[in-house]
């Protein structure tokens, strides 16, 4: 949800990349009849080495799909052991289980804690409580949390969580991420379903883990089974993996029948629960009849602005409005919605004038791509609106973006996977830019002596497209004083630029055009005085300032399309130059030099690396940054 708060709608259809971050013990699986004791060897080190406040020791997940009456449902039983190390934080001391109450049912929960000298506290579900959940401050009316605090909290103690639960929507479970929050021993995942069915199910391993499969079967049943030993903790969201994404264990199960259905197939399936369009809703017809503009672009953009102007970002979701949007007209009436409902209304006012508008399920920025041998509806987390161009290109609007119009709107979710849905012919696509689409920077500079002789670097930097929209996304919602904003504009140019600004202004950002001039001390340029040498290493490239290095060799990491033109105006006799070029795949960049100016060039049209290939990034960052730098002499 690109909004101010995020729906449920959002954990729901990302719940398969979301379960496998939750930073607390937000597990599931079994209670047996009498309490366990501990196994054997437990007590030596595991991959943290004590040196995390828990590790996680073994965890071990089993799915069964069921089908009865030609309705499916899903059985989810997890063990998980872990151990704790020291206190700080106390990350298990209370444990937490969530539970959707509208795609769940019969949850059972068994918790036992092993103290170092022997003795041994349990709790059955009689001990948790239960409350309404609560996510960025608001309360969900289907998540509830159970919780239990553990008594005697202590570093060596032995946590064993086991819950079992009931999946009745396995449409919106996809699979078993094989790493999670903590660094594991052992990790095991299995997927078992009745003889007879033909439901996809398999392993997807694209961060290349030591993995141990295996396949079972007996009367009425097979299994997929793997372990993995060692694992790290996943890295954090928010770095993007857009071409390995994360290995797991998938499946993909219909609601209904013995056989895996494909896309377009479960599209029609979400489309019937979302219902008919509401063209003859009356409160629609009357809201549309006041859109402007003769063609349906104009009408789309006309739309746009009129659910922006009626309907506040809420997520107020009750039962299955987590997952399918209410009907536009109430919609309209309640003034508030949130991404699938104001989508969906943007798309009835469409079609009350005519025009036909698709709806399209967009993944997570962290997702892997979507797969055609395991659809689900748990790939997604976010819904926006596709309009067809007659040249067979779309254009993509996302109602809330509450700091942007419709032709900027789609921007955050540039090159994302999505499911269009069309009945009939629901499809994989991915958002691609607009015609004119442009994330580009601009930097003129002025180079030379001042104040006394110190010398000093002046310029002026233009921002277009996504740059842009990116630094007027920040200055709005996370920076609102005006000290605040200065501090982040500050940032901003040091992070992007590597700018470290002495004084500086800027023009108030629109979503998509920026310009910032600042002036900073360039004593550190001159490379000797004996030679008059200048090294031009600033402004750097934006992309350099995207945190690629950072990421941690876990996480794919990719670099944006942009492109960067910069001029630097040089005091009068440098003439001898010493730069390099760079072309690699997806990027090319030259130096070209003249009597006073110095420009260099640089165009990347997008460049990916999968999880692990550090040495390929490596390679890519080490002959950027040479490429940046250039010297001159008199």
């Amino acid at each position: 949800m690109q909004g101010n708060s995020k729906s449920v709608c959002e954990r729901a259809w990302g719940a398969f990349y979301g379960a496998c971050l939750a930073a607390s013990l937000c597990l599931t699986a079994c209670a047996p009849t009498h309490p366990p004791r501990p196994p054997e060897g437990f007590s030596s080190y595991g991959p943290g080495e004590g040196r995390d406040p828990v590790d996680l020791l073994a965890d071990s997940v089993w799915w069964e799909a069921n089908t009865r009456r030609d309705v499916n449902s899903l059985e989810q039983r997890q063990v998980s052991w872990y151990r704790v190390n020291h206190r700080n934080p106390p990350l298990a001391e209370t444990v937490e289980i969530f539970e959707d109450e509208t795609t769940e049912k019969d949850l059972r929960i068994r918790v036992d804690a092993f103290a170092p000298d022997g003795s041994r506290w349990s709790a059955d579900p009689i001990r948790f409580t239960r409350a309404r959940a609560r996510i960025d401050g608001y309360f969900t009316s289907n998540q509830f949390r159970h919780a239990a605090r553990i008594p005697g909290y202590r570093e060596g103690m032995l946590i064993r969580v086991e819950a079992h639960r009931t999946i009745v929507r396995p449409e919106f479970r996809g699979g078993e991420p094989l790493r999670g929050a903590f660094a594991c021993r052992t990790r095991f995942a299995s997927f078992r379903a009745p003889e007879g069915t033909a439901y996809s199910a398999g392993v997807v391993n694209p961060e290349g883990l030591p993995l141990r499969m295996e396949g079972d079967s007996g009367p009425g049943w097979r299994e997929i089974r793997v372990t993995a030993d060692g694992l790290a903790p996943m890295p954090a969201l928010g770095q993007p993996a857009p071409e390995g994404g994360y290995s797991a264990l998938r499946f993909s199960v219909p609601p209904q029948g013995p056989r895996s259905w494909d896309w377009s197939r479960l599209g029609d399936h979400y489309l019937g629960m979302i219902g008919k369009d509401a063209e003859g809703d009356a409160q629609v017809r009357k809201a549309a009849s006041g859109l402007t503009g003769g063609d349906p672009e104009s009408l789309a953009r006309s739309a746009f602005r009129l659910v922006q102007s009626r309907v506040r970002y809420l997520a107020d979701e009750e039962r299955m409005n987590a997952y399918v949007p209410r009907a536009p007209g109430r919609v309209l009436a309640n003034g508030y919605g949130d991404c699938k409902e104001m989508a969906n209304l943007m798309r009835a006012l469409l079609a009350a004038r005519g025009v036909a508008a698709d709806l399209a399920l967009s993944q997570p920025a962290d997702a892997a791509p979507l797969s055609n041998a395991y659809p689900s509806l748990a790939d997604f987390n976010h819904m926006v609106l596709s309009l067809a161009q007659p040249d067979g290109s779309r254009l993509w609007f996302d109602p809330t973006v509450g700091a942007a119009g419709p032709p900027e709107s789609y921007l955050p979710l540039l090159a994302r996977e999505t499911l269009l849905l069309r009945p009939g012919g629901s499809a994989p696509d991915s958002v691609r830019p607009a015609p004119g689409y442009r994330n580009r920077a601009v930097t003129v500079s002025r180079l030379g002596p001042e104040r006394g002789g110190h010398w000093i670097l002046r310029g002026e930097i233009g921002l277009k497209g996504k740059a842009a929209f990116d630094l007027n996304q920040e200055l709005r919602f996370r920076h609102p004083g005006p000290a605040e904003a200065r501090a982040a504009v500050r940032a901003f140019l040091a992070r992007s630029f590597g700018i470290q600004a002495s004084e500086w202004e800027w023009s108030s950002p629109s979503p998509d055009s920026a310009r910032i001039a600042y002036a900073m001390p360039a004593d550190a340029m001159l490379v000797t005085l004996a030679t008059g040498g200048i090294k031009l290493d600033a402004p750097t490239l934006m992309g350099l300032g995207s945190g690629l290095r950072d990421a941690g060799p876990e996480a794919g990491r990719s670099l944006p399309a942009f492109e960067q033109e910069d001029l630097w105006i040089l005091p009068p006799g440098y003439r001898q130059w010493e730069t390099r070029g760079f072309a690699r795949e997806g990027a090319t960049g030259e130096w070209q030099s003249s009597d006073g100016g110095a420009r260099r060039a640089f165009r990347c049209t997008a460049r990916t690396w999968k999880a692990g290939d550090q040495a390929g990034l490596d390679g890519f960052l080490d002959a950027l940054t040479g490429f940046t730098l250039a010297s001159v002499w008199q």
